[in-house]
This record gives C-alpha cells, sequence and structure tokens, in this order.
C-alpha cells in the first residue's frame, strides 16, 4: 500500500477523487479561483501546483512540468477566441 504521508496526492485521488483533494489542499490553504474550472482535470493541475510550493511531497514532480504547463496555460488563456 502506498503511504499515504509521502503520497498524499495519489492516495486522496485514489480513495476519493478530486473531492478528497481538493479538501486536503483547501486544508493547507488552498483558495479555489473565483472563476471557476473548466474541467475536474483543469482543477487537479491547479491544486496540484499549488501544493508543490505549499506541501510538497514525492508525487507532484517534476517541477518543470509545472512551469511548462502555467506558461502553455497563461499563452492559451492570453489569445483571443
Amino acid at each position: 500500500a502506498l503511504s499515504e504521508e509521502k503520497y498524499p496526492v495519489v492516495t486522496r485521488l485514489l480513495r476519493g477523487g478530486i473531492a478528497a483533494l481538493y479538501k486536503y489542499a483547501v486544508s493547507h490553504g488552498f483558495t479555489p479561483s473565483a472563476d471557476g474550472y473548466v474541467t475536474k482535470c483543469e482543477l487537479c493541475f491547479f491544486i496540484r501546483d499549488y501544493l508543490r510550493s505549499a506541501k510538497a511531497s514525492y508525487d507532484i514532480a517534476p517541477d518543470c512540468f509545472y512551469g511548462a504547463m502555467n506558461e502553455a496555460y497563461e499563452e492559451a488563456v492570453a489569445e483571443p477566441l
């Protein structure tokens, strides 16, 4: 079995889905965007990105992934439809 202390993101997703991960993130200071999220996947990404700096763990890596994804997201949001 996976250690909940070592792998808090994966174990919460496996046991309770995005709702369990959301509760965990909020307990560590995560505040959701007032604009909301298009999908559960988007919410999950931003939760993991937040936890990467607020409550680092073995299951949130590598840092370069989050940096590249944030850059791509910012570019996509800045493009007019």
